[in-house]
């Protein structure tokens, strides 16, 4: 049963991080800790782990495709690698319940803002078919970090 839960959750995982380009964590810390019975600890440094690779190998072929920004990429992803470093070593500061909590309340306040974000669009623009509007982000750095996506120059 324990390989079985492993399969589909590692391909309900792999699917989110493809078609989403994120939302590994969300999913594999629940099930590592809940479906496979490891600890907060060990779900969250093997969410690191799964999430990891399998960014890895969505960047090289959205990379193939034309669809990365490089030095924005790297720039972005060592910052985050610092702060990946950080939490995994301040989480072995907090208990087990409480990390888990930490991280539904973290969860709940991130489905709530992009809940909010729809709405707001949604009101805002009538007619305007979501999919096709540019959202401003959360977080903006100056003078312009902002990913607008453009294919890369193949030439």
């Amino acid at each position: 049963m324990t390989l079985a839960i492993a399969v589909v959750a590692g391909a309900l995982i792999g699917l989110s991080l493809g078609a989403l380009g994120g939302g590994g964590s969300v999913l594999a810390v629940p099930v590592l800790v809940y479906g496979l019975g490891q600890s907060a600890a060990q779900a969250t440094t093997g969410s690191l782990l799964v999430v990891g690779i399998t960014s890895l190998a969505g960047a090289i072929t959205a990379y193939r495709s034309g669809n990365v920004l490089l030095t924005r990429g790297i720039a972005f992803g060592a910052i985050a690698i610092g702060g990946a470093a950080a939490g995994a070593k301040a989480s072995g500061l907090v208990s087990a319940p409480t990390l888990l909590a930490a991280f539904a309340v973290l969860l709940l306040v991130i489905a709530g803002v992009m809940a909010a974000r729809q709405l707001r669009s949604r009101r805002g623009r009538p007619g305007v078919h979501l999919a096709s509007q540019v959202d401003d982000p959360i977080i903006t750095f100056s003078p312009s970090f902002a990913c607008h996506c453009p294919r890369r120059d193949r030439s």
